[in-house]
């Protein structure tokens, strides 16, 4: 088998980011790189020209073939949790009582929870809620006997009018959209912790235009949420205030960050007086960093209150053991961690990608969520394989393709695999470990054509 490509696309306002990893001969996964494009044709998540989108698609992924020296016809791609619509599904399986449940009894009950989607909305990622045999709950019931296997699901969904002009602008740039990928489950994949997750944790990331929310606890993905304020609405506060152009409003915005812990008293009063006083000076160059930071961090604050207000309604607030760990472009406004502690009301971190899973640890949170694509793709195949013993790779286009776990190609991707279990003990022993790893953060949706 030969290497196999993964190529994620970060689809964001200000840019895109591309990133590259790939799964070698011997199974291990190995990260390649990453790049960045002008984005174009989006606001607020929302497409408004494609033209201009498909341009951008088509200089990320040019970076992306730099990386790989070879085409690339497939990408994964990231989406907004502002155009996010949970879904509860229950489905279930009548079983055989003379033998004990297996994964494909497991795999059949999560496809019965599948149902037709809202008029105008689509399917892209799936969680497994929980399960139960014989009404009884439990966490992984292969090996026992029962008579009914009940699965609980909840999809997450996003309008189809979005997904059909993503798709239209990365077919014209050359490309094809594999699948579809929450910003804030791609970004949580290099961003957090196993003890994070394990403990309670809201991965918030902040970027350009919207803001991304996914909330974990007990290793789960219990909530994704999104909002249409980001950074950029920062940046265009600090030229409103002070009448200069944007380019230079982000440079202020970048050397003086928000009103944070170490600078609570720098708080800036504004009078009408004030204000055209600091506009003459920013026309001379001569703005006090005070009032950048004051600007700032009336938007900071906005942005955290709307991530709190999303968790309160989704009643996750108090899961959060580990906190809170920002992410995004916008998590490098100087202050704004101490700004989103006081806010939510537990710790805060502020970082980019976590080493780990053959990924190296990178400091600039920019590529949380490209690099995350890759990253979740490789650890949803990094799986063994829990009764097949034969797998095949999803074609990714010529010279470039994802591998994926049997299971999920037979769930996700409509794939299948030898029926023949020629696994060990100690084989079936790991492979249930890691279908329990698998289950807690189910596949994402195979893209219908």
């Amino acid at each position: 088998m030969p290497d196999q490509f993964i190529v994620g696309v970060d689809v964001g306002s200000s840019k895109l980011c591309s990133a590259v990893a790939v799964r070698e001969r011997s199974g291990a996964v190995r990260y390649v790189g990453h790049g960045s494009a002008p984005s174009g044709g989006l606001r607020g998540g929302e497409v408004i020209d494609p033209e201009a989108l498909s341009a951008a698609f088509r200089r990320a992924v040019e970076e992306a073939r730099y990386l790989i020296g070879t085409p690339v016809e497939d990408i994964v791609v990231s989406i907004s949790g502002a155009h996010i619509e949970p879904i509860d599904r229950m489905g279930g399986l009548d079983l055989t009582t003379d033998r004990p449940v297996s994964v494909e009894d497991i795999v059949q009950a999560i496809s019965q929870s599948r149902g037709t989607d809202p008029a105008g909305l689509h399917t892209v990622h799936r969680v497994v809620r929980g399960m139960a045999l014989d009404s009884e709950p439990v966490s992984d019931p292969t090996g026992r006997y029962g008579r009914r296997l009940d699965v609980w699901t909840r999809d997450y969904a996003v309008p189809s009018q979005l997904i059909d002009r993503l798709r239209q602008s990365a077919e014209a740039a050359g490309v094809r959209i594999h699948t579809l990928i929450p910003e804030g489950v791609a970004a949580a994949s290099s961003a957090l912790s196993p003890t994070e997750r394990d403990a309670g944790v809201a991965l918030i990331d902040i970027g350009s235009a919207t803001t991304d929310i996914a909330v974990y606890a007990g290793g789960d993905l219990q909530h994704i949420a999104g909002f249409a304020l980001g950074g950029h609405h920062v940046t265009a506060d600090i030229a409103a205030m002070l009448e200069i152009p944007l380019d230079e409003a982000e440079d202020l915005k970048r050397a003086h960050g928000a009103i944070g812990e170490d600078n609570r008293e720098e708080l800036y009063e504004w009078t009408p007086r004030a204000i055209a006083q600091l506009q003459r000076l920013a026309s001379f160059g001569e703005v006090p960093p005070a009032a950048v930071r004051t600007i700032a961090a009336a938007r900071a604050v906005q942005i955290i209150d709307r991530a709190r207000e999303a968790l309160v309604a989704s009643d996750t607030l108090q899961l959060l053991q580990s906190g809170a760990v920002l992410t995004g472009g916008g998590s490098m406004l100087t202050g704004i961690g101490d700004i989103a502690s006081a806010i939510l009301g537990v710790p805060v971190r502020c970082g980019g990608v976590l080493a780990g899973d053959g990924f190296p640890g990178i400091a600039d949170p920019t590529v949380s969520a490209s690099v995350g694509l890759t990253r979740y793709c490789a650890t949803r195949a990094a799986m063994p394989p829990p009764t097949r013993r034969e797998t095949r790779s999803y074609s990714m286009g010529a010279g470039a393709s994802a591998f994926v776990h049997p299971l999920v190609m037979q769930t996700a991707f409509g794939f299948g695999g030898s029926e023949r279990d020629t696994t060990t003990r100690r084989d079936r022993g790991a492979a249930r470990r890691a279908f329990t790893s698998w289950l807690r953060e189910f596949v994402p949706a195979r893209m219908e054509e």
